[in-house]
């Protein structure tokens, strides 16, 4: 059974766009925790590792990429918030967060992040779904410095 949810959200620097969530299967680790289903999400995080600075940029061409997967692996439905942390942008992970998965659900969010928005250097970024939580880092290259 297929769920399409269709969302997009503009802030100052970070467009986030959700797109298409699918009916889709995964092995998920289990825990013992409190709230039900928590354990069974499985995170998928895209992205790149570094970009150039530019200060005059397109946002379809020239942004920091993330995309991101939050699968529901388990037998029951479950409730999911998130954030998405880089620089001075702490964001919800999906724009009508909190949503509500179905066992095998899959709902799937994009970030792009414009160089010019963090400025050159190495950036850590967080995303988190529930429980489960990837990080990183992004460079920013100063090649416009010569």
């Amino acid at each position: 059974m297929s769920n399409w949810h269709r969302r997009t959200v503009l802030v100052t620097g970070v467009t986030l766009s959700s797109g298409l969530g699918l009916a889709s299967s995964g092995a998920g680790e289990s825990n013992d925790d409190d709230v039900e289903g928590e354990g069974d999400l499985e995170l998928s995080v895209s992205a790149p590792e570094s970009i150039p600075y530019k200060e005059v940029a397109d946002p379809s061409e020239d942004a920091a990429d993330f995309n991101i997967e939050v699968t529901n692996c388990g037998d029951e439905s479950v409730t999911v918030e998130g954030r998405f942390k880089i620089g001075q942008f702490n964001e919800p992970l999906l724009s009508a967060s909190p949503i509500e998965l179905e066992p095998g659900e899959t709902d799937t969010a994009h970030f792009g992040v414009m160089s010019r928005d963090l400025g050159p250097g190495d950036h850590e970024w967080t995303i988190t779904a529930n429980d489960e939580t990837e990080t990183g880092t992004l460079t920013v290259t100063d090649d416009e410095e010569c």
